[in-house]
C-alpha cells in the first residue's frame, strides 16, 4: 500500500492592520455577521477604548457559543493613507486575533480580489495573505554560522495556527520570505513532523551550504515554511496472474518503540534509499 500526502491550500484571507499601537493579522470573513477582536488584543490597546454593553449573541462556525464581553469603537490603520473607524465585538474565545465581518465589508464598500491577493477598502488596495501560512514560519532558535560546503542540523521554533491539533502532520519546505529566500545556494532539505501537545513546537531543520564561504544566520531568521498535510490512502496493485490484491506495506513491519514508530515510518516513506 502506498501513502500519498497532499498539502492543504486556502485562498488568501487575511491582512495586517494597526490598532492601538500594535500590528495584528486580521482574518477577512464574509461569513461572520460582525467584526470581532480577541480580549487579549483589546487589552493591549493604548489608550484603551471604553467597553460598551451589547445584547448581541454569537455562535462560531462550528456552532459553539462565542463569549461576548461587550463592544468598542476602534480606529484601524491599514497603511499610511487609510484609517477607518468601526465597532468590534470583544470576545475571549476566538481562534484569531481579529476578524473583519460582513458588516465592515458592506459599510466600507470593500471588494476582495482573490486572483490578485488583495482587498479594496474605499480607494486603497491592501495585500492579502493566507493567515495559516503566515502563522507557520519556522525560525531559528539561536544564531548559527554555516561553514562552507557543510550540511547543518539546526533547531527552529514555530507557533502553529490555533486550529492545529496534536497529531497533525506537517511538511517543511523552503520559505518565500527572509534571508534564505534570496540565497539559492543555501538549500533546505524538506521533512515531515507530527505536532505535539505544546503550542510552541521545536523542530529540526537541515540546511546545506553549497558555497565556499560562511554564512551567519541570526536568531529568529526565517528558515522554512510549514504546511499542513492531509493523509490520503491508496492503492491496489495488479498481480502477475491478473488478479488484484492489497500490497502489505513494509511500513507496518517496522519494529520500533511506539513513541518513535511514526517518525521512522515517515522517514522510510520519504527516504527509502537510506533504509
Amino acid at each position: 500500500m502506498f501513502e500519498n500526502y497532499i498539502m492543504e491550500t486556502e485562498a488568501s484571507n487575511s491582512l495586517l492592520v494597526s490598532v492601538g499601537g500594535q500590528t495584528v493579522r486580521c482574518l477577512v470573513d464574509s461569513g461572520a455577521s460582525f467584526c470581532l477582536i480577541h480580549k487579549r488584543i483589546f487589552e493591549a490597546i493604548k489608550p484603551r477604548p471604553e467597553i460598551q454593553q451589547t445584547n448581541i449573541q454569537l455562535k462560531s462556525a462550528s456552532g459553539d457559543e462565542v463569549n461576548v464581553l461587550g463592544s468598542a469603537h476602534l480606529t484601524l490603520k491599514f497603511n499610511k493613507k487609510l484609517s477607518v473607524k468601526h465597532t468590534f465585538i470583544i470576545s475571549e474565545n476566538l481562534s484569531r486575533n481579529m476578524l473583519l465581518g460582513k458588516d465592515f465589508l458592506a459599510e466600507k464598500n470593500c471588494r476582495v480580489y482573490f486572483d490578485l491577493n488583495c482587498i479594496k477598502i474605499q480607494d486603497q488596495f491592501i495585500a492579502l495573505a493566507n493567515d495559516t501560512e503566515i502563522a507557520s514560519i519556522a525560525r531559528l532558535q539561536k544564531a548559527v554560522t554555516l561553514k562552507p560546503n557543510t550540511v547543518n542540523y539546526l533547531s527552529a521554533t514555530i507557533r502553529l495556527n490555533p486550529k492545529t491539533h496534536a497529531g497533525d502532520t506537517f511538511e517543511t519546505r523552503p520559505t518565500n520570505i527572509g534571508f534564505l529566500h534570496n540565497e539559492p545556494m543555501l538549500q533546505l532539505t524538506g521533512s515531515l513532523f507530527v505536532v505535539g501537545n505544546k503550542n510552541k513546537h521545536i523542530l529540526p531543520v537541515i540546511i546545506t551550504n553549497h558555497t565556499d564561504r560562511p554564512f551567519r544566520l541570526k536568531r529568529g531568521c526565517a528558515v522554512a515554511s510549514v504546511n499542513k498535510l492531509s493523509h490520503i490512502n491508496t492503492l491496489n496493485s495488479n498481480t502477475s496472474n491478473g488478479q488484484t490484491q492489497n500490497i502489505t506495506s513494509e511500513l507496518d513491519k517496522i519494529n520500533a518503540p511506539p513513541q518513535h514508530a511514526n517518525k521512522i515510518k515517515h522517514l522510510k516513506m520519504w527516504c527509502p534509499s537510506r533504509f
